[in-house]
């Protein structure tokens, strides 16, 4: 996987790998779905305050594949936040970044784009 715009969450990947997005969140009840080419759930759970999702490249199905990510807060005091983790099967630089809650919002977003190279 390479980043090919950090600002605009655009990455790039070869056919066929395997995109991994692992979601933490802190301060808050996780909750994390999305909307993956169309296709919308609940991000799997990894345990009580994480979750993971994993997908291949297909250039014949999607290019670009576009997923949606919606971070829901659950708290009395505000505050919270996600981490996310984006890694490329085939190694690459790995993307980062923290989602944090505004004010007393309780849904914050993010879309990411992954184009087959």
């Amino acid at each position: 996987m390479i980043i090919i715009d950090r600002n605009e969450r655009f990455f790039g990947g070869d056919e066929g790998e395997t995109m991994t997005v692992i979601v933490k969140s802190q301060n808050t009840v996780h909750g994390v779905t999305f909307n993956l080419d169309g296709k919308s759930g609940v991000m799997p759970s990894t345990g009580p305050q994480s979750s993971s999702l994993t997908f291949k490249l297909k250039k014949a199905a999607n290019d670009p594949s576009d997923l949606l990510v919606l971070f829901h807060f659950v708290n009395g005091a505000g505050g919270g936040l996600y981490k996310v983790l984006i890694t490329g099967s085939k190694g690459g630089q790995p993307f980062g970044e923290v989602v944090r809650q505004l004010g007393n919002d309780k849904v914050a977003s993010a879309g990411y784009t992954f184009d087959v190279l």
